[in-house]
């Protein structure tokens, strides 16, 4: 009876040493599928951020590029400008130039005109 007693104190302590062992794995086994799962949600929040950032960089390079464009349309408007107005102040100088001309003509003709009338007083005046 002394034997059997023993050997059922020691069948329960190993029975309770083993019931121990199977509770702390199975909380080794939740604690990893616990870890796993935050593992996935983090490598998704990730994924997100990623997606996220590429999405942002690719707004900020078609941003970047219209701008560019922008910047090159305005500089070739303003170069436009620049030749068209040229243009109108050469014509405007070239115009301004001819009627100077034609006022100096015009009047080195009458004080021409005027100095021979002088001329013919003077001869007049001599006689």
């Amino acid at each position: 009876t002394r034997t059997l007693r023993s050997a059922v104190e020691v069948a329960t302590a190993r029975n309770a040493e083993t019931e121990e062992f199977i509770r702390v794995q199975e909380q080794h086994l939740q604690l990893i599928h616990t870890l796993r799962a935050e593992i996935g949600r983090l490598e998704t929040s990730l994924g997100h951020e990623r997606e996220a950032a590429e999405a942002a960089r690719e707004s900020f390079e078609a941003s970047a590029a219209q701008e560019q464009e922008k910047a090159r349309k305005e500089r070739e408007t303003l170069e436009t400008r620049a030749v068209e107005e040229r243009g109108r102040l050469e014509r405007e100088l070239t115009e301004q130039g001819e009627r100077l001309e034609t006022r100096v003509r015009e009047e080195s003709a009458r004080a021409e005109g005027e100095r021979g009338a002088m001329q013919r007083e003077i001869a007049k005046l001599q006689q």
